[in-house]
């Protein structure tokens, strides 16, 4: 199940756009705000061709984003599969 992404989070991805901060970190900024406050709850797919559309940018930083938040435990890829958000472990946390 994917939230939607709401437009007050794309204005602010836009403005940033406009003050040269690089793709890849837009699109991890923007991902990890919707997955901390829980715009995107554990075990939801996301759609790497989805969030290109939506920012508009090329699945390239979108897959980099993805790496990144994969490497901190936010979200798990299954290559060739798909990309869900982590569970989240109590315990960890």
């Amino acid at each position: 199940m994917t939230t939607p992404i709401d437009a007050a989070d794309v204005n602010a991805y836009t403005d940033r756009r406009q003050q040269g901060v690089s793709a890849v970190q837009r699109v991890y900024d923007l991902l990890r705000h919707d997955i901390v406050y829980l715009k995107r709850v554990p075990g939801a797919t996301i759609s790497k061709n989805e969030i290109a559309e939506l920012c508009g940018v090329s699945p390239t930083p979108v897959r980099e984003a993805m790496l990144r938040l994969a490497e901190e435990g936010l979200i798990e890829i299954y290559p060739q599969s798909r990309t869900v958000v982590s569970l989240i472990d109590i315990q960890q946390a």
